[in-house]
């Protein structure tokens, strides 16, 4: 980068030329795409971003609300920087020294922290226009993200219908009698409340409290209470990844976190992720002290009655329709993946709790573009390989549906989703 470019683009900088500085970045990249070039560059770029809502463009007439959900203002669209960052941080490699790439990669990975509001636009990284966003002044949307997380883990369909509905893994029914509050005996996404076990930490406790039976359809999990100054050696090692655990926040034991690694039981061996605020792969023991209640999701079981002559439902080997009720027992258990890499080949699996008469595989890509990927016939499991190409964005999510047919006509479907880097 030459003295004079680089005086003017701190001159613009300085004086909150934002779309005059980008524009000079991006000629002094077309021409000489340089490490140190490529360093100022995505700073920029990411510098933006994460000031997004609070930087005053000059001219602008626009209200806080609106910066919040707006991707182009003054000539600068935010989407355009995402990219800029991910495609230098990640496609550039003119030699790049290793500790420049180590810089910028991490750049990139903190894109989804810089956009962290409780906004529409933040949210969209894992709640898409799916569940709803339940957060506000007095509450969070912590226990909202955790729960979508139990459902995707219970083979939940990432989809608006089963979402709406209802479906299992989810528990409309409640417990029938004994309990004098509905929200605390019940467990599922819509319609909007904020005092329902779904999004409330204090009402989920409550409601695994009272999921102690098999006779009705229940989230069945372990919750074990730790004291200030205890480990977690109660839960166990392999038992923390995948649990929730009740921390502290605006009340006590009023935040859910989710466990992504442990090491050990010590809160120093334990990392989680969680949402409102966003956060990935923190370690427990920098971030959250005191009391907290261990949660470990074990089963989903779904209870249904017969309404025929027998309390039992009737089911041929192959057909999925009970012949006395109508009840459909099908359903479908998908293989989740991490963040997979572009350009690279995968495996998408999926299996059915009996054998079928079909199964069909299709991928639908950010563009919405979708790829039928086959059918298999007389079987209870499909997997077919793919290649996802396009172009990595940090809210870009292939979705994977897969749909059952069994012997006797009745069609199943579920959905899921996979991010790429």
């Amino acid at each position: 980068m030459q003295v004079t470019d680089l005086k003017a683009i701190l001159d613009y900088e300085h004086n909150e030329q934002w779309l005059a500085a980008l524009n000079c970045y991006k000629g002094i990249w077309d021409h000489n795409p340089t490490d140190d070039v490529a360093i100022r560059y995505c700073f920029f770029c990411w510098y933006l971003i994460w000031q997004w809502e609070q930087i005053d463009f000059p001219g602008e007439d626009i209200s806080f609300e609106a910066k919040i959900t707006v991707d182009n203002r003054m000539g600068i669209s935010k989407a355009e920087l995402e990219h800029t960052l991910s495609s230098i941080a990640c496609g550039y490699s003119n030699n790049f020294q290793i500790e420049y790439k180590c810089i910028l990669v991490h750049l990139k990975r903190l894109i989804p922290y810089a956009t962290s509001t409780t906004t529409s636009t933040a949210n969209s990284y894992y709640n898409t226009d799916i569940f709803n966003d339940y957060s506000g002044p007095d509450a969070g949307d912590c226990m909202n993200f955790a729960s979508q997380a139990i459902y995707a883990g219970f083979s939940g369909s990432n989809n608006l219908t089963s979402v709406n509905a209802g479906t299992a893994p989810q528990d409309t029914v409640g417990i029938a009698a004994g309990q004098p509050n509905a929200a605390q005996t019940k467990w599922y996404a819509k319609p909007a409340s904020t005092y329902w076990a779904w999004t409330s930490c204090g009402y989920f406790r409550d409601y695994i409290d009272y999921s102690v039976t098999d006779t009705e359809t229940r989230l069945r999990a372990v919750k074990k209470t730790i004291t200030a100054s205890s480990d977690f050696s109660e839960v166990g090692t392999a038992n923390l990844i995948g649990s929730i655990i009740h921390v502290n926040g605006n009340k006590p034991l009023g935040h859910a976190v989710i466990v992504n690694n442990a090491t050990g039981t010590a809160r120093n061996q334990i990392y989680f992720t969680a949402h409102s605020p966003n956060a990935k792969n923190l370690n427990l023991a920098e971030e959250y002290s005191g009391q907290m209640v261990s949660i470990r999701p074990t089963y989903f079981y779904d209870v249904t009655t017969c309404t025929g002559a027998n309390t039992s439902h009737t089911f041929s080997s192959t057909n999925s329709k009970c012949a006395r009720c109508g009840y459909v027992r099908t359903y479908i258990i998908p293989t989740l993946l991490t963040p997979m890499a572009k350009n690279t080949q995968i495996t998408l699996t999926a299996r059915t709790n009996h054998t079928v008469s079909s199964i069909s595989m299709s991928v639908k890509n950010p563009n919405g573009a979708t790829t039928n990927l086959g059918t298999v016939t007389n079987t209870n499991s499909i997997s077919k390989v793919y290649t996802p190409t396009v172009a990595a964005h940090p809210n870009d999510l292939y979705t994977v549906t897969v749909t059952a047919v069994s012997a006797d006509g009745v069609t199943t479907s579920s959905t899921w989703t996979f991010r790429t880097y």
